[in-house]
């Protein structure tokens, strides 16, 4: 089960790269560059590669060569990237 489905959110397919999903996560786009057991280093669609927390990641789903990542919002803004 998804995050989606558990929180009763439904189908996001509809959102676009950098819009908010409720008060505390936004979705960005990027390409996973390297994984290790507690991050994954991205090179977003509009900003710069960051290695992001997997704690940070409340889920991702792929959207052809890239991926969108549902991640909390704090860290985007912390990172530049919404």
């Amino acid at each position: 089960m998804s995050y989606f489905d558990e929180t009763g959110m439904g189908d996001m397919s509809g959102f676009r790269p950098g819009s908010r999903i409720g008060d505390e996560s936004v979705e960005v786009e990027g390409r996973l560059e390297h994984e290790t057991a507690k991050a994954k280093l991205v090179e977003f669609t509009n900003g710069p590669k960051v290695w992001v927390p997997k704690s940070q990641i409340i889920s991702e789903r792929e959207n052809g060569e890239t991926v969108i990542y549902v991640i909390k919002e704090w860290f985007a803004k912390k990172e530049n990237l919404v």
